[in-house]
């Protein structure tokens, strides 16, 4: 399955996890199949923090999502 988003750094998931995108919706970076850090299109889109702005000027990909634990 794939989606449309942004390749975080470690440093850069670091940042995001637990903050508030607006009220009451976190980032929740997840990672990909080959283990790279990213956040969906829409959390980027609606960004409107000065601090996490960054997230807008990095590319959007297409990322292959990681199966669940208990997909096969």
């Amino acid at each position: 399955m794939t989606t449309q988003g942004v390749i975080l750094t470690e440093v850069q998931k670091d940042l995001l996890v637990g903050q508030e995108i607006v009220l009451d919706w976190y980032y929740n970076p997840l990672q990909d199949i080959n283990g790279d850090w990213y956040v969906g299109e829409v959390e980027v889109d609606v960004t409107v923090k000065p601090e996490f702005m960054f997230l807008k000027s990095l590319p959007i990909v297409t990322i292959t999502m990681a199966p669940f634990p208990d997909e096969p």
